[in-house]
């Protein structure tokens, strides 16, 4: 079996985020070989079992983790961004095979099962995504950043990797090291976990980001009608916003959904 998973935590409108995200994927996909889990809070739980329950799902799970608790909000959402990481601790994960990771903003235009049919390598899958000089590339030095093949970059938003052994070591040295980061520096990095992911991948050379180019269209804030309209063409796509702002997201989630008629 195959694990999908998301996390849910800090603002309640990512709740409505997430059901949209897994009506769409119920509407493409029998279930009956993936479970899709979701890393929520003690105060979202009961209405994301309710969704959950809901959708015809064969295979669900939640996990409750309580890490929003400060008062300062850039702290909860920072921390909500590494809890993807954490998943080495999930008690069941020995029972999946592969494992596919997706943000709330995302819509699932088609059927994934070839994405789970794929020949990977020890290492993780995740999307190009134009470089940025803070948003990807904050903690290389000016002359590391110079160096940097231009296309090397990519967004958190899906990681698709095998369930191994050294795979969930990285999870582990991902989190560990955002974490300490985090305790360290009152303000948080410009997209938060994603400029030490990237640059641990880069160094480290642990990662693949070309494969599933034609899998995700990342469709970025400036993006318009054109580059909407070639969505039906891929399996899935990331509306990319800065991180937190749920009324972006929503809005341009709902603006597609009417553009290509899907329904919501």
């Amino acid at each position: 079996m195959n694990l999908i998973y998301s996390c849910v935590f800090t603002n309640e409108n990512y709740i409505t985020l997430f059901k949209n995200l897994l009506t769409s994927y119920c509407r493409y996909n029998d279930t009956s070989n993936v479970c899709y889990l979701v890393i929520t809070s003690k105060e979202f739980h009961e209405k994301i079992k309710n969704i959950l329950s809901e959708s015809g799902l064969k295979h669900y799970d939640t996990w409750i983790l309580d890490v929003c608790t400060e008062p300062r909000q850039d702290y909860n959402v920072y921390q909500s961004t590494y809890t993807r990481y954490f998943l080495f601790q999930y008690s069941k994960i020995h029972k999946f095979e592969k494992i596919l990771y997706l943000d709330c903003d995302m819509l699932i235009v088609n059927n994934i099962d070839s994405l789970f049919s794929l020949d990977l390598e020890n290492k993780f899958y995740f999307v190009h995504e134009p470089m940025h000089r803070y948003n990807h590339c904050a903690l290389f030095s000016d002359s590391e950043f110079e160096k940097l093949d231009s296309d090397c970059t990519f967004t958190t938003a899906i990681i698709l990797f095998e369930n191994t052994p050294t795979n969930a070591g990285n999870l582990e040295k991902f989190y560990d090291t955002i974490k300490k980061f985090h305790m360290n520096y009152i303000n948080p990095l410009p997209s938060y976990d994603q400029p030490i992911v990237n640059k641990i991948c880069i160094e480290e050379k642990i990662y693949d980001n070309v494969l599933l180019r034609s899998y995700c269209l990342n469709i970025m804030p400036t993006d318009g009608v054109e580059k909407i309209n070639l969505i039906p063409n891929y399996t899935m796509c990331h509306f990319a916003t800065n991180v937190g702002e749920h009324v972006s997201k929503l809005q341009r989630i709902s603006t597609v959904q009417k553009i290509l008629n899907i329904p919501h």
